[in-house]
C-alpha cells in the first residue's frame, strides 16, 4: 500500500471514529441531568428538589447527536462531493449542537416546565455536550475539507460497466479465462452452466 493511501485511509478512520465518539457521548450526555434547582414547599415540608435533563428540556440535543452517528456512517458509504456534502452536514450539526448545549439556561428551562425554583443551577453535562458537538464538527471539517480524496468502498463486485468505444466481453469466453470464471459469467448471461 502506498504512503499516500495508508495516510488518507488513516484520515478516513480518524474523522469516522471522532464522529462516532463524539455522537455517542452526545447522546449520553442528553439523558443526563443538565439543571437542578429546589422548590420551596409550605412549612414544616422541606424544599423539593427538581431536575431537567436535555431530552426532557425538549432541546434538538438527541437529534443533533443522532445525525451525527448517521452522518459517520454516511461518510464511509459516499464518494467524492457526495462525501464533503455530508462532511459539512456533519459539521453544521456538530456547531449547533455546541451552541445549543451553551445557551443552555437552566432557569428558563425549569421555568418553562412550569416549576419556579428557589435557585437553579446547570450541572456539567452541557460543558460534555458542548465539547461533544466541537468534537463532531472537527469531524466534519476533517471530511469536508480532505473527504473527496479518501477512497470509498470496494468496487469490488459491482457489476462491470461497457464504456462507449470499447468492445463488450464476448458471450462465450475463450480458454484462457479460468473455468470458476466461465461458470459465472455463464450465469451473468442466463445460461445454465450445469446443462
Amino acid at each position: 500500500m502506498s504512503r499516500p493511501a495508508a495516510d488518507s485511509r488513516r484520515e478516513l478512520a480518524l474523522a469516522v471514529a471522532l464522529c462516532l465518539l463524539a455522537s455517542a457521548g452526545a447522546l449520553v450526555a442528553a439523558g443526563r441531568t443538565w439543571a437542578s434547582g429546589s422548590v420551596a414547599a409550605l412549612p414544616p415540608l422541606p424544599a423539593r428538589e427538581v431536575a431537567v435533563t436535555a431530552a426532557q428540556a425538549g432541546g434538538p440535543v438527541r437529534g443533533l447527536a443522532l445525525l451525527g452517528l448517521t452522518g459517520a456512517i454516511a461518510v464511509l458509504a459516499a464518494t467524492g462531493w457526495l462525501r464533503v456534502g455530508v462532511g459539512v452536514l456533519v459539521l453544521l450539526s456538530g456547531l449547533a449542537l455546541t451552541a445549543v448545549a451553551l445557551g443552555f439556561d437552566a432557569g428558563a428551562e425549569l421555568a418553562r416546565l412550569g416549576v419556579a425554583p428557589q435557585e437553579a443551577g446547570r450541572t456539567g453535562w452541557p460543558l460534555v455536550a458542548a465539547g461533544c458537538g466541537g468534537g463532531q464538527a472537527g469531524a466534519g471539517l476533517l471530511v469536508a475539507l480532505r473527504g473527496r480524496t479518501w477512497s470509498g468502498l470496494s468496487r469490488r463486485y459491482d457489476p462491470p460497466t461497457v464504456h462507449e468505444g470499447t468492445a463488450a466481453a464476448p458471450s462465450h469466453p475463450g480458454p484462457g479465462v479460468p473455468a470458476e470464471r466461465r461458470l459465472w459469467e455463464a450465469l451473468d448471461r442466463g445460461e445454465d452452466p450445469t446443462a
